[in-house]
């Protein structure tokens, strides 16, 4: 008697094994075949007196149940490598799309152009900030010609004193990092704006 409860014990224990391994299983292609393995140890667990009567032992059972317990684990172990590959897909495309956000955002605001946009993410998929941005690094070009600096002075309030190419950097530098604050939500500390050479 004490072996039927126990074989059906082992029976229940399965059960709610394979309905929380249902559950917790990503809806993908794995799916198919993680409930096949189930199946498969399933029947195994359902077959396993009969082979105890015929064989007089459970070793052989034993042995195949261990293998598919392994395979589950190996099959968990693969669902973890593609969701980091795929997390690291998606911060890729993500970073591209905000260097191309940054450099629409900053040029249509200024005569500068961005010679580079990069981003500080983070890339944690397992967490709930994944993709938050920590900080920006822009490089500009800020070209400096007569056409500029008349229609700097203007806006400086100054018609017979154009500002000077460092003022003017300045004032474009300081206008781009008001503008990626107020944009991103970021603070000051977290945007850092060079300026370069083509």
């Amino acid at each position: 008697m004490q072996a039927i409860s126990e074989y059906i014990k082992q029976l229940t224990q399965f059960m709610i094994f394979s309905a929380l391994v249902s559950i917790i299983a990503p809806s993908s292609s794995l799916r198919k075949y993680i409930n096949l393995t189930l199946g498969i140890i399933l029947i195994g667990l359902i077959i396993e007196p009969v082979g105890n009567i015929i064989y007089s032992t459970g070793d052989s059972l034993a042995l195949a149940y261990g293998k598919y317990e392994n395979m589950i684990s190996l099959a968990g172990v693969r669902n973890d490598e593609l969701e980091s590959e795929n997390a690291a897909m998606i911060i890729t495309e993500y970073k591209k799309q905000l260097e191309e956000q940054i450099t629409s955002l900053l040029e249509s605001r200024s005569t500068a152009e961005v010679l580079s946009a990069l981003t500080v993410v983070n890339e944690d998929y397992r967490t709930d900030e994944f993709g938050s941005i920590y900080g920006i690094h822009v490089v500009l070009h800020i070209p400096y010609d007569d056409s500029q600096s008349t229609a700097a002075s203007i806006a400086f309030g100054n018609q017979n004193a154009p500002p000077s190419p460092e003022l003017l950097t300045e004032t474009i530098v300081n206008d781009a990092k008001k503008c990626l604050m107020d944009f991103y939500n970021l603070e000051e500390a977290n945007i850092h704006i060079t300026t370069g050479s083509r």
